[in-house]
């Protein structure tokens, strides 16, 4: 109401700013104060009324507070950089010098000694809108990680401060004033929040350089609209709130590890602070409320706080008058008061009511609904995984009430408990004006050192929530909120409880479907993911199991869920399709272990209940013939036939061969994961004639091509082409070309091009090696079949109508500009024939798949250094996939962005991944494997040299430099080169 007040007053005489701008200062029938000292300003202002008591929302509104520029606070701007300068420094480890920060916050009553002793570095107060960012930046730091209110007043015994500044920042939230920018008509030193009549009643100091309001673009509408004020007010209380959360759970729980008497010193500061919260309508009032959810999918509440809450809202009533009183005593005191007795007194009250204490655990629960309810999911995270930090004799659990109203079925831990048949019986209901004094002990018990499960669960539901809602300035990284979820649930399986009213699979398909990450191009999301995932019947089997009887779809989702092994399939075809070895062969093995475990506990619970029926003298015979197998999709991989292909392929590049073989020969129990009766899937067929030629299995290529079904795709008839190709079979290498071109009207792709350059690399070294009449004719029909490719002989004719495709002379021009790179026949090969002219010579982009193709035969032939050369003149430079936001973490084979037109500009037309890097290195990697193998006998020192001997250490260094491009950290480094010694290592030894 102030505010606007002011602000339609202000228009009244702002239109003069221009004028203003020369003279300096506001006319005196406006306001009684200057520019600049003059004999009429000079005089000593008129002082206010003396008032020994300020609230705080009083002081958070005097300028001097608020950071205003007066005579005693030019230059606070220079503060705001301490809390980084200290940060940066030494001494961020010490604990008092991040609480001295404190100080320019406070009073000067309430400032610390070694402040005092030093007034003249005293400039004013600070902005209490400027403390929350402090506190954040204290608590995100390392090593301590500090908590500063909490230490504050733990530590150093400074609780007046304390709630002196909660109050502040409170009263400062709740105002909804807010200053703008440095051109905004807000940021005058002489702007108020308070009435026009008591701003022209006191002097005010105005700056003298008012060459911004002169300058400003703005119009006066836009200078005294409110909305971006009110933005600006919510989130300097939203994250004001953030602060006080976390702080106040911090004291709650150490005040549980204290003695007695310092807990209750700690909770008697605690309950001011939570009684102010209330009083700024902070805490929900609806964590109050108790009506026991029907349907047991939606979320749950337990009745801890409904129960509670006469008792909870009196003790804070109760916190707060004593404190009252007590300052009251003490300004007395100050001032020098005494009790004089004057004539008859009114008799005292017989009996001073007092307040039995409720337990921390009730606090601590308080707290987290309320960060719940209210929307402060992150902070709840925060105080969780705080909690769940203290072990052995301060180790906090959690209890579950629905399930502890069926004791048969369940046994509380630490006698938890709720008194339903005394709540029932009192009267006046549960929060009775009685109730709060009442000396009886409380209806509800929660134990030493719990929580409710409820609220964890609730917990997690919004924690999804949180990254679902990408769009919030609130909402959390992927990466954080999988840890915080991981942590909620560590916490309930470690008393044997599950969500009750959802399950993991849903949870975990809810993180997957919520659009904060792109599983295809960041699996490792998807790995983190399936961290959550629930072995067979490990929902059925916790405590607050939802399946209940008669609550069939319940069971269902908890038990026969095939979420967890559709995750693991969609995560190895995204490492197989980027290319990533190491994720797909780790994803392999996890779905090989979740199913495996999943039979094991099954055959486990099979004999037990042949044993037990055999014990009691019942008949199994039912159980012999009942399979659950047929029913759970947990006891079989079931992996696609587009992933197993994807999987064999990335074998076949990576040249595992005995993987490949154990996926299609395996003689266990289970068979082959390839069994003979794939190999007529048109979508496996390429994989196995790829996976074939390059084995030379003669066997399983006559067995795949017998399972052939007419008519064959393009993709089989393009692997059958590479086939023969790889086996020199031109003859039918030309006939396939002829059909590809004239019957199936399919160009070549780039992938066909670098085969067969490949192949010619090949035979040449064939060639040059053993010569002979076959080598050469060979060498001949190769060199023939490129030269044609590469002039556009396989191309689809074009009726004479149609334009001209440039699009294919550019790429099939580009082609020949790769290849003329390579030293030795394949240069010679496109110095004869290559013509480029006009728009077909452009520059255009390779396939990566391609190009390691050709890069794979280079460096088979000619070595890794031509590799390397190769590298150098095509390949852009890597980018680290830690540009992916929602992860903050690079996945090991993710790739590189685009090509950008400035590195096409510059001729690098191939985007290189990881797999085209580990070409380069293989002969390298693989000579230092068996270097060191050969010498380890001979001593650690030894060994090493030998290995740096026969390997050249530079090539290897610009590996390194690389897969740090790629944003690999040196521990997946060491993993794909071996025995690395870095470069400033060997130097040094």
């Amino acid at each position: 109401m102030h505010v606007d007040r002011t602000f339609s007053a202000l228009r009244s005489f702002t239109q003069g700013f221009g004028t203003l701008a020369h003279s300096g200062a506001l006319s005196a029938f406006l306001v009684p104060a200057v520019a600049k000292p003059s004999r009429l300003s000079s005089r000593r202002p008129r002082q206010q009324p003396y008032k020994p008591r300020r609230c705080a929302a009083t002081l958070a509104n005097i300028p001097t507070l608020r950071g205003e520029s007066t005579p005693n606070n030019v230059g606070r701007s220079e503060d705001a950089t301490d809390k980084d300068s200290l940060a940066l420094s030494p001494l961020r480890r010490d604990a008092t010098a991040w609480t001295a920060l404190l100080d320019p916050y406070l009073p000067l009553e309430l400032r610390s000694k070694n402040w005092l002793e030093d007034l003249s570095a005293s400039r004013g107060i600070l902005s209490i809108e400027t403390l929350p960012s402090l506190l954040l930046n204290a608590r995100k730091t390392l090593p301590l990680k500090l908590d500063l209110l909490s230490y504050a007043g733990i530590y150093q015994g400074r609780w007046t401060a304390v709630l002196w500044l909660v109050k502040s920042m409170l009263a400062h939230g709740n105002s909804g004033v807010a200053r703008l920018g440095q051109d905004s008509i807000h940021n005058r030193s002489w702007f108020s929040p308070d009435p026009l009549d008591d701003i022209t009643a006191r002097p005010i100091w105005i700056d003298q350089d008012l060459s911004s309001l002169r300058t400003s673009k703005l119009s006066l509408d836009e200078i005294t609209d409110t909305t971006e004020v009110k933005q600006h007010g919510e989130s300097t209380r939203r994250n004001a709130m953030a602060q006080i959360w976390q702080s106040t759970a911090s004291m709650i729980l150490a005040a549980a590890d204290r003695t007695p008497d310092e807990s209750r010193q700690i909770m008697s500061h605690v309950y001011q602070i939570l009684a102010h919260l209330h009083h700024h309508d902070t805490i929900p009032k609806s964590i109050y409320n108790y009506k026991p959810a029907q349907d047991p999918s939606v979320l749950q509440r337990p009745p801890t706080l409904y129960l509670l809450s006469s008792r909870i809202l009196t003790t804070l009533s109760d916190a707060v008058w004593r404190a009252e009183e007590k300052e009251v005593i003490s300004e007395a005191v100050s001032v020098g008061a005494r009790y004089v007795y004057k004539g008859h007194e009114l008799p005292g009250a017989r009996y001073k009511p007092r307040v039995r204490e409720l337990g921390v655990e009730v606090w601590l629960e308080l707290v987290l609904w309320s960060c719940v309810e209210g929307g402060w999911i992150k902070e709840a995270a925060c105080i969780v995984a705080e909690m769940a930090k203290r072990k052995g004799d301060h180790r906090w659990s959690v209890i579950n009430w629905h399930a502890i109203q069926e004791p048969s079925s369940y046994d509380p831990p630490k006698a938890a408990k709720v008194d339903w048949g005394r709540v029932n019986t009192r009267l006046g209901g549960v929060s009775g004006g009685i109730e709060g004094y009442s000396a009886d002990p409380p209806s509800v018990d929660m134990g030493p050192r719990t929580i409710s499960s409820e609220v964890v669960a609730a917990l997690v539901d919004g924690l999804v929530d949180t990254v679902t809602n990408t769009t919030d300035t609130e909402a959390l990284s992927l990466s954080m909120a999988q840890h915080y979820i991981n942590v909620c649930k560590s916490l309930l399986e470690r008393e044997k409880f599950g969500l009750e009213c959802s399950s993991w699979n849903s949870i975990m398909l809810r993180m997957v479907e919520s659009g904060a990450f792109d599983p295809e191009s960041t699996p490792i999301a998807l790995e983190r993911i399936l961290d959550l995932a629930p072995t067979y019947r490990k929902e059925v089997e916790a405590s607050n199991s939802p399946s209940a009887p008669g609550s069939a779809a319940q069971e269902y989702v908890a038990d026969q869920s095939a979420a967890s092994l559709g995750l693991l399939h969609r995560t190895l075809y995204a490492h197989a399709c980027l290319g990533n070895i190491h994720g797909a062969l780790r994803t392999f093995r996890r779905l090989q272990s979740l199913v495996d475990h999943n039979r094991l506990k099954s055959m486990q619970e099979f004999v037990k209940k042949v044993e037990s029926r055999t014990w009691i003298g019942d008949d199994d015979s039912d159980l012999l013939g009942n399979s659950e197998s047929n029913d759970i999709p947990g006891f079989d991989p079931q992996i696609p036939i587009s992933t197993l292909a994807a999987f064999l392929d990335i074998i076949t590049e990576t040249k595992l061969y005995d993987l490949g073989r154990w996926l299609l020969y395996a003689d266990d129990i289970d068979g082959p994961a390839i069994p003979p009766v794939l190999y007529g899937s048109r979508n496996l067929q390429p994989a196995l004639f790829r996976f074939a030629t390059a084995t030379s299995d003669a066997d399983l290529l006559v067995r795949v091509t017998g399972s052939l079904v007419s008519p064959v795709d393009n993709n089989t008839l393009r692997a059958l082409l590479h086939c023969q190709v790889a086996l020199e079979k031109w003859d039918a290498v030309d006939d396939l070309l002829a059909y590809l071109t004239d019957e199936r009207k399919a160009n070549l792709t780039t992938y066909d091009i670098m085969i067969v350059a490949r192949t010619v690399l090949r035979v040449e070294r064939q060639s040059q090696n053993d010569g002979g009449t076959n080598a050469e004719g060979s060498l001949s029909r190769a060199r023939n079949i490129l030269e044609g490719m590469l002039r556009g002989a396989y191309d689809v004719a074009q009726a004479p109508s149609q334009p001209r495709n440039f699009l294919r002379s550019r790429l099939l021009n580009q082609l020949s500009g790769v290849l003329a790179t390579v030293p030795g026949i394949l240069a010679a090969i496109v110095s004869d024939h290559v013509r480029p002219t006009g728009r077909s010579h452009a520059i255009i982009s390779i396939s990566t798949k391609a190009f390691n193709i050709l890069l794979d035969g280079v460096v088979e032939v000619h070595g890794a250094m031509a590799g390397k050369a190769l590298w150098d003149k095509w390949c852009q430079r890597p980018c680290s996939a830690i540009a992916h936001p929602p992860l903050q973490h690079v996945t090991a084979d993710s790739g590189i962005s685009e090509a950008s037109q400035d590195e096409l500009r510059k001729g690098r037309v191939v985007t290189p991944t990881l797999q085209t890097l580990r070409i380069i290195l293989r002969s390298a990697v693989l000579t230092r494997q068996e270097t060191f193998k050969q010498s380890s006998q001979a001593g650690e020192s030894k060994a090493s040299s030998l290995v740096n001997e026969a390997t050249d250490g530079s090539l290897l260094d610009w590996g390194a430099t690389k897969y740090r491009e790629f944003g690999l950290s040196d521990g997946e480094i060491n993993q794909e080169i071996p025995v690395y010694i870095p470069k400033q290592k060997r130097t040094a030894g």
